[in-house]
């Protein structure tokens, strides 16, 4: 059976294991957002030093955690926006919320944008007009409708449930986002010039729920202005149900904590999440009662110094470098797993790197998970998010014929030496008589390659055969698609690299149903990306390769290796 990563607990089940909370998090709107991620990092963290079990549960945040935080029994905690209750929404079907929950921290700020047509300066012309809403409904389009509200701008408020494509805006008049979310945007809005950043007002209903900030030059890439512009941002905390102290969870919830506020400063120092950096148990939150024991416990936390606005990199001087790193990865486990330790074999092997490269910026590395590489390439060929690819597999750009997304990709990406190679092979059930080794056994079969990953290591022959309707191909979405096909025999094998195919057949209990045909089909370079457009991107892509040649001559090297892929998975034996 194919499960979530995340433990759900069963509607109405009591919490029967001593020592054990539960937290609801925004993981149906962001699945691999950096919260969901915090969240299962702070588990392993509280398991491993304090014995006390955080069971993350997948969210749809907004009402749903407001909801679930007050009426879930066995819940204990919650990832909230602090603008819930501010939402009509919110104070109609919960009215007792205000009452019974109480923050325990807050974990990061989020700024509003509020983009509109050129021919519109102040939000008060909005009224009447239609305003497009980019994000997770649940959260980004109930915060807009309460912001227009306070605001007294009727406007109407439409909803985009997938961004990231062409062509979305229509006949709208504004698009309104957080900062956080502008992987959701259409692809081609930056360049079209038809929107321009405008000023959110504060006023005195707002100002109970939201504090005032301003969104610098360059702070959005091609979506900024040319000067500072005014707006609003709200807090992201984690929540509590109010607990009685004679209330048997209210020593887990204390515990936790505890916890929780001795991890944090460790996190800063030793993580990668930004958000372990703005995590402030010390902050006020508007609109919102601290816990009662948080509020005695924060003076154990060290304070979070005041950042400064982020500033723009200087894109006309090539002698000037950004702060820091910004390093794009896309999940794809055992390789790079953002709840592995260093964020899996890959990122680890990346930062080390980096960090011998000895080029002003790389002692701090920022990461950022995409969800694949088209919004990895979007992130750092338009919108500019990112300096770093990973990973870049070898031999994309040397198609004769790529496709679109192939294309795009390689037109503003350098790639680095080597960092890595992996063997791509088929996997097929352990009872097939699948032979992928003649020509002739090819025909009439069916194979799988999942979509988001490039057909450069399929033979020519086997191209040849797909061609011409003798071998068929399908191109599901994921790995999982494709093992789920051959386990029903839809297929008759799936073309993977090695350890991807294996760490997923075995995580999925599968190992003595499948099993991986000897022979590699090709060796494929793995490759760190290198924005073209990045200031001093030539002289920065020498310096990493000078990086590579010297953690590959260390002992390092084959340390972190040994690390993330010892002992190794063992399949069902070949037939």
């Amino acid at each position: 059976m194919l499960t979530s990563p995340f433990w759900v607990n069963p509607a109405g089940a009591q919490s029967v294991i001593e020592g054990k909370v539960t937290a609801f998090t925004d993981g149906l709107a962001y699945p691999n957002g950096e919260i969901s991620k915090a969240v299962i990092e702070l588990a392993a963290e509280l398991d491993k030093s304090k014995g006390l079990r955080l069971l993350p549960i997948m969210g749809n945040a907004g009402a749903a955690n407001v909801r679930d935080l007050l009426r879930f029994r066995g819940a204990d905690f919650a990832i909230l926006n602090s603008d819930v209750f501010a939402s009509k929404e919110i104070s109609e079907l919960y009215p007792e919320a205000r009452e019974k929950l109480r923050y325990i921290t807050k974990l990061r700020s989020q700024k509003v944008v509020l983009l509109a047509r050129q021919d519109i300066d102040a939000i008060d012309q909005l009224a009447g007009k239609k305003v497009l809403v980019f994000g997770p409904e649940a959260i980004a389009k109930r915060s807009a409708v309460t912001i227009f509200n306070l605001l007294e701008v009727n406007a109407t408020i439409a909803h985009v449930p997938d961004g990231g494509a062409d062509d979305q805006t229509g006949d709208a008049a504004a698009i309104f986002f957080l900062h956080t979310d502008t992987n959701w945007l259409p692809r081609n809005l930056a360049e079209s010039g038809e929107f321009h950043p405008i000023p959110v007002p504060m006023n005195n209903a707002l100002s109970a729920f939201y504090r005032k900030a301003e969104i610098q030059p360059g702070e959005l890439g091609a979506y900024s202005g040319s000067g500072p512009i005014a707006t609003i941002k709200m807090d992201t905390i984690l929540a509590s149900f109010d607990w009685l102290p004679r209330h048997g969870r209210y020593g887990d919830v204390t515990a936790f904590i505890d916890g929780f506020f001795a991890a944090i400063p460790k996190f800063r120092r030793d993580r990668r999440l930004q958000i372990w950096h703005e995590t402030d148990p010390r902050a006020d939150v508007l609109g919102w009662k601290q816990h009662a024991y948080a509020a005695k416990a924060k003076a154990s936390v060290p304070r979070v110094e005041e950042e400064p606005e982020p500033v723009a990199a200087n894109t006309e001087n090539t002698e000037s470098e950004p702060a820091a790193v910004r390093l794009s990865v896309i999940s794809q486990p055992p390789l790079t797993d953002q709840q592995s330790d260093n964020g899996g074999l890959l990122t680890e092997l990346a930062g080390a790197a980096l960090e011998r490269t000895a080029w002003p910026g790389t002692g701090e590395i920022v990461i950022q998970w995409d969800k694949n590489s088209l919004d990895q390439a979007n992130g750092i060929v338009t919108k500019k998010t990112a300096d770093l690819a990973l990973p870049w597999i070898g031999g994309r750009c040397n198609s004769e014929t790529p496709d679109s997304e192939t294309a795009f990709f390689c037109e503003g990406i350098l790639a680095s030496d080597s960092i890595f190679k992996v063997l791509v092979s088929f996997f097929t059930r352990s009872d097939s008589d699948f032979d992928p080794t003649a020509e002739e056994n090819m025909i009439g079969r069916t194979i799988c390659r999942p979509a988001e990953l490039d057909m450069t290591p399929l033979s020519e022959p086997a191209k040849q055969l797909i061609h011409d309707g003798k071998l068929t191909l399908v191109r599901p979405p994921s790995l999982i698609d494709c093992l789920s096909l051959v386990d029903r025999k839809e297929a008759d094998a799936l073309l993977v690299n090695e350890l991807e195919g294996k760490f997923a057949i075995t995580r999925l209990g599968l190992s003595n149903t499948f099993r991986m045909i000897e022979g590699a089909v090709s060796v494929q370079d793995i490759h760190i990306g290198v924005a073209k457009d990045r200031p001093g991107a030539n002289e920065f892509l020498a310096a990493l390769n000078q990086g590579i040649k010297k953690l590959k001559a260390e002992d390092t090297y084959s340390q972190i290796i040994v690390k993330h892929l010892s002992p190794a998975p063992k399949l069902g034996a070949a037939q």
